[in-house]
């Protein structure tokens, strides 16, 4: 009888170390020590090796739509299609520069007083900007049935407050590499003459953020990130800023909030009239570049590349431009590009085999959780109850996302970006309005290499 390959391959292990004295290397030294990270990734494993071979698959999808001619405008082929031309078309990209920011530039130049910082900086998040803090719609935490919105401290170009307020030498050599990236961020974007100067202001107002933020280890304590406010309430926490006005302009419809962290907010309100309005406008400057520094001309890219890839990730090469740019449409056009991927890849009698294995797997729990010696017959109960009532996602959903009303236009690479980001900033603040938690909606693409459980 032929032997069947099962198990795992012990030529994969490390027998030379101890299992008591460093178990990973033991369990997987030897793989390691045959696959050393890829020079553009920072990281290496079965999952980010699956990743890649989709994206070899989605490439060659990719290559025979960019080919293909009479596609019917707004349907999954001509959407991917003229965003991947419009990302790939490097030479048009240095040609225009900062051209697509035009607009958003221009209403940054127009803030007066601090009463204006407010109301830009929204008509800013509609364009592809940010502020000091983030909007997000969710499941109400303590009400799963509800959808809400969240209002949480954001701000900083760092990853982390820690990386403003630490002392140790990690900390210092990503400070001063974020200096010197801002430096050449602003030179190479901005009429400014000294570029030094403004740097220091960027860094000033980022790192005051940084010391009024919640620290990453309480962020994650539900507790200490959930407080709901009425519009009212809202309002006396931090009356510097007109919360009606602000969720009228945001186009949310909403009655009550749930602040993450409200001593931010109190902080954030006070620094809006402190820091002189010139600091601000180059602070939101410098952002909204920052925010497309890696879609506008290649230089900026480049840089972007240098700080964001090698020093904080120590990713030594860039991915080819294909697949930096199949990323962002994966982005923003995930159910579309899944929608093509799972015609030609993953076929419906696939998706019926996934489902019948996880049928068995289910069958499998129910009976283990039957034969438990250490649950009483009310607790199993509840166990089997919970597990028939979990929603089971393989594949792809049955009903496709429509991305209406979305232009796109091969030309236009980073104005695609904002309009795509606008219709999903609109698609989520419309959740508000619905009665229910929307069960069947998908947060992962078919060609996604992941799983999650929400």
């Amino acid at each position: 009888m032929k032997k069947r390959n099962w198990g795992f391959d012990t030529k994969d292990m490390d027998t030379r170390i101890r299992p008591q004295d460093n178990f990973y290397q033991y369990a997987g030294g030897g793989w390691m020590k045959r696959n050393a990270i890829p020079k553009n990734e920072s990281r290496w494993g079965s999952f980010m090796i699956l990743r890649q071979s989709v994206d070899n698959q989605l490439h060659t999808l990719v290559k025979e739509i960019i080919k293909k001619r009479g596609v019917k405008k707004g349907s999954p082929e001509q959407l991917v299609r003229d965003f991947i031309r419009s990302g790939m078309d490097t030479a048009h990209r240095r040609e225009i520069g900062l051209k697509p920011l035009a607009k958003q530039l221009t209403l940054i130049d127009r803030i007066h007083t601090a009463n204006d910082l407010v109301p830009t900086i929204i008509k800013l998040e509609k364009l592809g900007g940010d502020g000091v803090w983030d909007t997000m719609v969710d499941q109400d935490m303590k009400n799963s049935e509800k959808y809400i919105l969240y209002l949480g401290q954001s701000g900083l170009g760092l990853p982390d407050r820690d990386y403003y307020l630490k002392n140790d030498a990690e900390s210092k050599r990503v400070r001063s590499a974020y200096r010197t990236y801002l430096t050449n961020l602003i030179r190479l974007t901005t009429q400014s003459k000294n570029a030094t100067k403004d740097m220091e202001t960027v860094f000033a107002i980022e790192k005051k953020l940084a010391e009024i933020s919640m620290k990453k280890e309480d962020l994650r304590d539900v507790d200490k990130t959930y407080f709901k406010y009425s519009i009212i309430k809202l309002q006396k926490l931090i009356p510097e800023v007109n919360w009606k006005d602000y969720f009228h302009l945001l186009g949310a419809k909403c009655t009550e909030v749930i602040v993450m962290q409200p001593d931010f907010f109190k902080a954030v309100g006070k620094l809006l009239y402190s820091v002189p309005v010139e600091d601000w406008k180059v602070y939101l400057r410098t952002h909204l570049i920052n925010n497309f520094s890696s879609s506008l001309t290649p230089a900026l890219e480049k840089e972007s590349f240098a700080f964001y890839g090698t020093v904080l990730s120590g990713v030594t090469q860039m991915k080819p431009l294909w697949r930096r740019i199949l990323h962002v449409v994966n982005g923003g056009f995930g159910q579309a590009l899944g929608q093509l991927y799972v015609d030609r890849y993953f076929s419906p009698r696939a998706k019926e085999m996934m489902l019948d294995m996880v049928e068995n797997i289910f069958t499998a729990y129910e009976v283990r959780i039957k034969n438990l010696d250490w649950m009483t017959p009310s607790t199993k109960k509840k166990a089997i109850q919970k597990l028939h009532q979990m929603t089971r996602k393989i594949g792809y959903p049955d009903v496709w996302k429509k991305y209406k009303g979305i232009t796109i236009t091969p030309d236009e690479y980073v104005g695609n970006i904002i309009r795509v980001d606008a219709w999903h900033s609109k698609q989520e603040l419309k959740k508000l309005t619905k009665k229910r938690v929307d069960r069947k909606e998908w947060f992962m693409y078919p060609q996604t290499v992941n799983a999650y459980c929400s």
